[in-house]
């Protein structure tokens, strides 16, 4: 089982980038959709990693057989997306335990509104909060396991970087 699963993680790296782009997208949006968690403004931001993830991993597919410098590339470009993306999430968890404030535009109504405006946007919608927990998996929220998430992919791109370097120079073992 395990030299199945270095064997997928050594030769098709775009296709796993690409399936679990999709599975965590589809994820949030059936917490968002069918659960009914609405998104703070950062829960929509920390999204944009993925879907940069999932245009990245069709376009290293027609590299991904080949250890040329295409190839390797947009490996890097993946690693650093998700290296923002761990980012990202990693300062959400931190407003969310409390560690530092969060932006000023989670959970307020800004804007130039008449008072009349402002009752209706307020009545409509209660204003989702960026420090509040709003969903738990398995103990942890959402920003949570996507920062370890993005860390762990982060990780192991530059492994699969640097064991394809170690293969082009004849020392792979």
């Amino acid at each position: 089982m395990t030299s199945f699963l270095i064997n997928i993680l050594w030769c098709k790296p775009f296709h796993l980038l690409i399936a679990l782009s999709i599975i965590i997208i589809a994820t949030v949006y059936f917490t968002e959709y069918v659960l009914g968690h609405a998104p703070c403004p950062l829960c929509l931001y920390q999204r944009l990693p993925w879907y940069g993830l999932i245009i990245l991993g069709f376009i290293g597919w027609h590299w991904q057989n080949r250890l040329d410098i295409p190839s390797r590339l947009i490996l890097l470009g993946t690693a650093l997306l998700m290296l923002g993306g761990a980012m990202l999430a990693g300062y959400h968890g931190g407003v969310e335990f409390g560690w530092w404030p969060g932006p000023s535009t989670c959970g307020k109504v800004t804007g130039n509104m008449s008072v009349v405006e402002l009752k209706a946007k307020l009545l409509a919608t209660a204003p989702v909060r960026c420090d509040e927990i709003r969903f738990r998996i398995f103990g942890g929220s959402l920003a949570l396991w996507n920062f370890v998430v993005s860390t762990l992919i982060f990780l192991g791109i530059v492994l699969w970087l640097l064991r394809a370097k170690q293969h082009r120079q004849g020392n792979f073992v």
